[in-house]
C-alpha cells in the first residue's frame, strides 16, 4: 500500500527524546532539553548521555508551553545565556482530547500555534535552522473557520477541528513501533533530516525524508495563509511586543 518506506539514518551533525539523542550522537557540543516536566528532563539527559559523543554537554531547561510568561522567560534565558543558536527544533505539540482554553485561545492552538513562534524573539549573530514538528493528519483537515472573518476567533469555539499550521511529519511512531514501520529511533530520523536539507527546505513541508506537497486545504490558498499571519502576528505582537521584527 505503500506505507512502509526505509527511511535514513542521520551520519550528519546538524542538527522526543530520540531525536535529541541523534544530535548527542553526532556530537553537537550543547544540547538544550527544553520540558515541562523537570524530573523527566533530566532522566531523559542521563539516558541519552549513555550514547553521546565525547565532549557533548547536555542541559535541562523547563518551559511550559501553555503560559506565555513561561515561553518568554525561556527564551530570555537563551539570549542571555547561549553567544549563538544554530538550530531551534520546535517538537513539543499537544492533540486535545477536549474542548479547553489555555491563555484565551483553545489549548492546543495556544501550545502549537502560538507559543512555537514566540521562542524566536532572540537576537543572534548566526540564523538558526528552525524544523517545526507537526502531524501527517493535517492531511485531512476541513478547516471550515477559514471562511470567517477572524479565523483564530471561529477556532477558539467547542466545536474547532483544528487547522493545519505545521511544517515537519515524523510520521506515526507509537512506543517502538509504528504503522508505517518504523522504531522510535528510526521515526525520529525524519526530524533530523529536516535540519540538514539547506536552503532547498526553506518554508516547505517534509515528510519521510522528503519535501512533500502541503495539505490540499493549505496548498494554493494563498489569502487565507495570509490572513492567519496577519492575525498570529498581532496576537504575538500582544503577548511580546516586537518580536516579529525578529522573523
Amino acid at each position: 500500500m505503500g506505507l512502509l518506506r526505509s527511511l535514513p539514518y542521520p551520519e550528519t551533525s546538524y542538527a522526543c527524546k530520540e531525536a535529541a539523542r541523534h544530535y548527542a550522537r553526532l556530537g553537537a557540543s550543547t544540547l538544550i532539553l527544553a520540558v515541562r516536566n523537570f524530573e523527566k528532563g533530566n532522566a531523559a539527559k542521563k539516558d541519552i548521555e549513555t550514547t553521546a559523543a565525547k565532549g557533548t554537554e547536555i542541559q535541562v531547561w523547563q518551559i511550559d508551553m501553555a503560559r506565555y510568561d513561561s515561553v518568554k522567560a525561556f527564551a530570555a534565558r537563551v539570549e542571555a545565556e547561549l553567544n549563538r543558536l544554530d538550530i531551534f527544533h520546535a517538537n513539543a505539540g499537544l492533540a486535545c482530547a477536549k474542548f479547553t482554553t489555555t491563555e484565551g485561545n483553545e489549548t492546543s492552538i495556544t501550545i502549537n500555534v502560538i507559543s512555537t513562534p514566540s521562542f524566536l524573539c532572540p537576537q543572534f549573530n548566526t540564523r538558526p535552522t528552525v524544523v517545526i514538528t507537526t502531524s501527517g493528519a493535517n492531511r485531512n483537515a476541513k478547516f471550515p473557520q477559514k471562511s470567517e472573518p477572524e479565523i483564530f476567533a471561529a477556532l477558539n469555539t467547542r466545536t474547532t477541528q483544528g487547522a493545519p499550521t505545521s511544517r515537519g511529519s515524523k510520521g506515526c511512531v507509537h512506543g517502538n513501533e509504528s504503522s508505517s514501520g518504523e522504531d522510535d529511533r528510526k521515526g525520529s530520523s525524519t526530524l533530523i533530516h529536516a535540519v540538514t536539507q539547506g536552503a532547498k527546505s526553506h518554508g516547505q513541508y517534509l515528510a519521510d525524508c522528503k519535501i512533500d506537497a502541503p495539505a490540499p486545504v493549505r496548498d494554493g490558498n494563498k489569502d487565507v495563509q495570509d490572513r492567519i499571519w496577519r492575525e498570529l502576528k498581532e496576537k504575538l505582537e500582544a503577548i511580546q511586543p516586537g518580536v516579529t521584527g525578529n522573523f
